[in-house]
């Protein structure tokens, strides 16, 4: 779950259309347009930060013979999947 964060204000312009689409969606959920909209931008920027992975005090074995299978992973790869960037990362 996100944690709660400081709020700005701002503003932007939308399509009449966009926005008046956007206000009867808002409605239908029972939520704000606000809301509505910082779930959108959310979604599409990745809402959630990802906790550091404690990792275990030992290793197992079949863990260990994954990792001889497996194979790099690329620039591109990371580039593309922000949950594999920040497993990496860590």
């Amino acid at each position: 779950m996100p944690t709660q964060s400081r709020k700005t204000q701002t503003a932007f312009r939308l399509d009449d259309n966009l926005l008046m689409r956007a206000r009867r969606k808002a409605r239908q959920q029972g939520i704000s347009l606000n809301r509505l909209v910082e779930k959108a931008i959310g979604n599409y920027v990745g809402e959630f930060e990802f906790p550091a992975i404690e990792p275990p005090t030992e290793i197992p074995e079949w863990v260990k013979k994954l990792s001889e299978h497996a194979r790099p992973v690329t620039q591109e790869e990371l580039d593309a999947d922000d949950r594999l960037a920040y497993i990496y990362s860590k």
